[in-house]
């Protein structure tokens, strides 16, 4: 405290420590709120156009391909909503068809990697000194599948939150770093993670039926 009291005087700033303190702590419950805030909304929203999507005869899952944007177009027009709707749907249905035969570097450095690269083993993050031995289960699943499970998951950002409240063993990550959201939650609530596995190991680990991950030691071992 008395080293950062002499860089606060040094740089001229007029804050105490206990002041930078609390400031440093409201800064920080600010930024979650106003995430708290604004997935509130979000969630909202999305509720609101599965609605939408469900009076015209559209599942969530289907609706899920649609334009976000053709709400604005609809509202500044005179347009058939079931048939707008439906072509959005199309669209991005045809869309997702051709993103999913492509294959990408994770990482392109120049417009050739594109054309020819390798898949890289990445070296993972092993959140917990934990054990968690279960079934592997992938999303989309049914949520009475993830109690005891080990779940895999593409990326670890907050929109996957939902998955501590039904009971999973562990999870594993393709993409997300040792700060990422995911790995934060996971080390709050000791749930053993892998994060950031990269595309070769996650689909490897992703296709047996059941795992022993060993935190503590860094291993993964597919018992079946």
């Amino acid at each position: 405290m008395r080293a950062i009291e002499d860089l606060l005087k040094q740089h001229q700033l007029e804050h105490d420590v206990l002041g930078l303190f609390d400031f440093i702590k409201g800064a920080i419950e600010g930024r979650e709120y106003s995430k708290f805030v604004f997935t509130k909304s979000l969630s909202e929203v999305l509720n609101l156009f599965g609605q939408l999507a469900g009076e015209h005869g559209y599942a969530r899952e289907r609706a899920s391909f649609a334009d976000i944007s053709i709400i604005r177009k609809l509202y500044g027009s005179g347009d058939d909503v079931g048939f707008t709707l439906g072509q959005s749907i199309s669209e991005g249905e045809a869309a997702y068809a051709v993103t999913t035969n492509l294959c990408l570097p994770p990482l392109i450095t120049c417009p050739e990697d594109v054309v020819a690269f390798e898949l890289p083993q990445c070296e993972p993050n092993f959140v917990t000194l934990s054990k968690a031995v279960g079934p592997v289960v992938q999303l989309p699943a049914p949520h009475e599948k993830l109690h005891g499970a080990i779940l895999f998951i593409p990326s670890a950002d907050p929109g996957y939150d939902w998955i501590f409240s039904h009971g999973i063993t562990g999870f594993v990550t393709m993409y997300g770093g040792a700060n990422s959201h995911m790995a934060i939650r996971a080390g709050e609530l000791g749930i053993p993670a892998v994060i950031g596995a990269g595309e070769t190991l996650f689909n490897k680990w992703a296709s047996a039926k059941m795992l022993d991950m060993d935190c503590a030691n860094r291993l993964v071992r597919i018992l079946r």
